[in-house]
């Protein structure tokens, strides 16, 4: 359900003020198939709408009109708040992308695999555009969190992950790797 909220496919909400059980006309089947048509919805649409106004058209407890009127203006409130951050969210990766893309090493970057625009503009901003900010590439490891800790006592060794880090960079390398491996082809 929440991703039928969030589809940047379709509208995340009719448009329209959210019905009651009480304002649902009797014929109100191919209303709510359309609604769901819309939503994205592509299976069980006949069966949905049925049900739908079975459950609307039998008696339940309610709560007074004016507390159900209450309650629709405040979802429909919520979800154009929703709209609106999605709307603002969208046009922030807009102004992101574009940025990036006058970036001298945006081609260096994009080439790698996994490396959108979004994602690689997050790369760089965490690791920043100076070539010699990191001696090597084990300090630039370490700086991701991704270098092991060794730890050694008398005979034995300890091989353990390093749990200070920055967070953002670990995070970032993270959904690199996934979606380098989701969608490229292994060399």
């Amino acid at each position: 359900m929440l991703a039928n909220l969030t589809s940047r496919r379709g509208p995340r909400h009719s448009g329209g003020r959210p019905p009651s059980h009480r304002q649902l006309p009797p014929n109100g089947r191919p209303r709510i198939a359309a609604a769901l048509r819309r939503a994205g919805r592509q299976r069980g649409i006949d069966a949905l709408p049925g049900s739908s106004t079975r459950r609307y058209g039998s008696p339940q407890l309610h709560h007074p009109p004016l507390v159900e009127q209450a309650m629709g203006e405040q979802a429909h409130a919520l979800l154009t708040v929703l709209d609106t951050e999605c709307a603002n969210a969208d046009r922030l990766g807009e102004t992101v992308a574009e940025a990036f893309h006058q970036h001298p090493d945006h081609q260096v970057i994009t080439s790698f695999p996994g490396l959108s625009d979004q994602l690689g503009a997050r790369v760089l901003a965490e690791l920043g555009d100076d070539r010699d900010r990191f001696a090597d590439a084990r300090a630039l490891k370490a700086y991701a969190g991704s270098a092991p800790v060794t730890r050694a006592s008398g005979r034995s060794i300890s091989i353990t992950h390093r749990t200070i880090k920055n967070d953002r960079i670990a995070g970032a390398g993270f959904t690199w790797a996934f979606a380098a491996s989701t969608n490229h082809e292994p060399a």
